[in-house]
C-alpha cells in the first residue's frame, strides 16, 4: 500500500507547483455581513495554513493540476484574514504588529488554521500583556482549553489571583487549570507545600483531610490512641462512597466559581501548627486560636481554692491530658515557622504565611469560640449525636446543614445505606430504627459492639420470660449461660 509524502518532500520532487497559479479564497465575514476575496499560492498556504493540508491531499497528479481549479471559502473577519494574509506573506525581516484588540481573534484563527509559530507569538504576548488583553476583549469563552493550560503554566497562583479580572473573563478557567494540577501527586511549589492527591473525607468526623497527616488531626474521642512514643494519635475512617471530582462539583454548584473552588482547596490541604496552643490546623482555621482575655480569679473556701476566668467564669484547668486548649474569644494562631527547631512540628515557609496573608479574606471568616474548632470548610459540625439502647434510634442534630446536605445527597446517589446516617436542616429532629443487622459497617467499632450485646441481652430476656426464670445473672460467675444451666439443673432435681 503506497503512502502520501510528506509536505516537504512533496514539493522538493515538484519545484514547479512553487510557480503554478493562485488559489483564489474567498472569505465571508458574517457579522459585518461581508464578502472579500483573497489570492495566495498554493505552496505558500500549504505550507503556512496546514489546516489545508487535510482537504488539499498532496498526491504526485499535483504536477498537472491547476491551482485555479480550487475554490475555498473561509468565515471569518475579513480584517484578521489580511492580517493572517499579510503575515504569510511578509518579507524577510518585517514583522506585524500585535494589539490588546486584535490578540483574541488572532489566537482562535491562528490555532484553527494550526500556525504554530503565531501561536507562540500570541500565547507570549498574552502572558506579557494579559490585564490589558482580559480588559480588552469582549469574549475570551471561545480560546481552547489547550491554550488555556498553556497560558496558566506561565503565573502562578498568587500572579493569577492578582489579575484584574472584575468581570471573571478569563481568571476562574486559569484557576481551573491550577486546579487540576493541584490534584497531581508530583505537585509541590513554595506556595502550596502540598497537593491534594491523597484528599479524603472522615466518615466520623466529617473533615477533610491528607493521608499523611490524619492520624495528627483530632477526631472523635473514642478514635484516639497513643503510640510507643506516648504520642496521641487518632484513627479517622475513610468514606468510601467520597470523591474529589463529585466534591469539586458540590463545590462549584455552591460557590459559582472555580476561583473560590481552588482557594477552597487549598485551604484543606496546606498546613500549619499554633505556638500557643500546639495545635495542626489546615490555613482555612487560621483565625480560630481559642483564649481567654481576662484574668484568672482565684478564691478560697472550705479549704479549697477555685480558679476561675474572670472574662466569662469558667473553671481554669490546671491539667489537661488531651491539652485540649479552649477559651471564650478567638484570635489568630502564632505560626511556627521553619527556622523552629521544634520535634514533629508542622513548619511553615514564610512564602506559605505571606499566600495566606494575601487570600485570608477570601478563605477565612470569623467564628464565634464555641465553634472555633469546627470550620465549615474542613468538616460537617455534628453537634449532637445519641444513641437510645432501649428504642433503636440514632438522633442527629447538624448546624451546618447546607454542606452536610449535599454530602449526603451525593453520597445516597451511589449506596441506599446511608439512609441510616440521616443529615437534617437546622432545628429538625429526626429519629429512624436501626436495622436488624448484627453489623454495620458505617457504624464505629464499640457502637457495633454495643449493639451485640445488646441484642443477646434481649435475646436471653426473652430466653428467661419463656422460662419463668428471673435471674441476676450479670453478677454471677461463669456468666449467662452458665447460670442458667445451673438453675436448670437444680429445678430438675427438685421435680425429680
Amino acid at each position: 500500500m503506497s503512502t502520501l509524502p510528506s509536505f516537504a518532500s512533496f514539493f522538493e520532487e515538484n519545484p514547479s507547483i512553487k510557480k503554478q497559479k493562485k488559489i483564489t479564497i474567498h472569505v465571508h465575514d458574517e457579522i459585518k455581513n461581508t464578502m472579500r476575496d483573497f489570492k495566495c499560492s498554493g505552496y505558500l498556504l500549504l505550507k503556512e495554513m496546514p489546516y489545508f493540508r487535510d482537504y488539499l491531499s498532496l498526491s504526485h497528479q499535483w504536477s498537472h493540476h491547476q491551482w485555479s481549479n480550487i475554490d475555498i471559502t473561509v468565515h471569518c473577519d475579513v480584517n484578521i484574514f489580511q492580517w493572517l494574509i499579510n503575515y504569510i506573506k511578509k518579507k524577510s525581516g518585517e514583522e506585524l504588529k500585535l494589539d490588546v484588540n486584535n490578540i483574541v481573534p488572532l489566537l482562535l484563527s491562528s490555532e484553527f488554521l494550526r500556525m504554530n509559530s503565531l501561536v507562540k507569538k500570541c500565547i507570549n504576548f498574552c502572558c506579557s500583556h494579559l490585564n490589558d488583553v482580559i480588559a480588552a476583549s469582549n469574549n475570551m469563552h471561545g480560546i481552547s482549553d489547550k491554550i488555556v493550560y498553556r497560558i496558566a503554566s506561565r503565573f502562578d497562583q498568587r500572579q493569577i489571583y492578582q489579575l484584574q479580572d472584575n468581570d471573571d473573563k478569563f481568571k476562574s478557567r486559569l484557576f481551573r487549570v491550577k486546579l487540576d494540577e493541584i490534584f497531581k501527586p508530583d505537585y509541590s511549589t513554595e506556595l502550596s507545600p502540598n497537593n491534594a492527591s491523597t484528599l479524603f473525607r472522615c466518615l466520623v468526623c466529617g473533615k477533610y483531610l491528607l493521608a499523611y497527616i490524619c492520624n495528627r488531626i483530632s477526631c472523635s474521642i473514642d478514635r484516639m490512641t497513643i503510640d510507643s512514643y506516648g504520642n496521641i494519635r487518632w484513627c479517622h475512617v475513610r468514606d468510601s462512597l467520597w470523591s474529589s471530582a463529585d466534591y469539586l462539583l458540590m463545590l462549584k454548584e455552591e460557590l459559582k466559581s472555580w476561583t473560590l473552588v481552588y482557594w477552597r482547596i487549598w485551604s484543606l490541604i496546606n498546613y500549619m501548627q499554633c505556638n500557643v496552643c500546639d495545635t495542626i490546623f489546615p490555613v482555612a482555621d487560621f483565625k480560630t486560636c481559642v483564649y481567654h482575655p481576662g484574668a484568672i480569679i482565684r478564691a478560697s473556701s472550705n479549704g479549697k481554692t477555685d480558679s476561675t476566668f474572670q472574662c466569662c467564669g469558667q473553671p481554669e484547668k490546671k491539667f489537661e491530658f488531651l491539652e485540649l486548649y479552649d477559651g471564650c474569644q478567638i484570635k489568630d494562631h502564632d505560626i511556627v515557622f521553619e527556622s523552629s527547631y521544634e520535634k514533629n512540628a508542622i513548619l511553615c515557609t514564610k512564602q506559605l504565611y505571606n499566600e495566606l496573608k494575601n487570600v485570608i479574606d477570601v478563605i477565612c471568616f470569623q467564628k464565634n469560640a464555641t465553634t472555633a474548632t469546627s470550620n465549615s470548610f474542613s468538616q460537617c459540625s455534628v453537634t449532637k449525636s445519641r444513641f437510645f439502647s432501649q428504642d433503636r434510634i440514632i438522633e442527629c442534630r447538624s448546624e451546618n446543614s447546607n454542606e452536610c446536605s449535599s454530602l449526603c445527597r451525593s453520597s445516597q446517589k451511589t449506596s441506599k445505606q446511608l439512609e441510616q446516617f440521616p443529615i437534617l436542616k437546622k432545628d429538625q429532629r429526626f429519629v429512624k430504627p436501626l436495622s436488624n443487622l448484627t453489623w454495620n459497617n458505617y457504624l464505629p467499632l464499640r457502637l457495633n459492639q454495643d449493639i451485640q450485646r445488646e441484642q443477646d441481652d434481649k435475646r436471653m430476656n426473652d430466653i428467661l420470660k419463656r422460662l419463668n426464670l428471673h435471674l441476676e445473672y450479670h453478677n454471677d460467675e461463669g456468666g449467662i449461660f452458665s447460670t442458667l444451666e445451673n438453675r436448670l439443673k437444680t429445678l430438675k432435681i427438685k421435680t425429680r
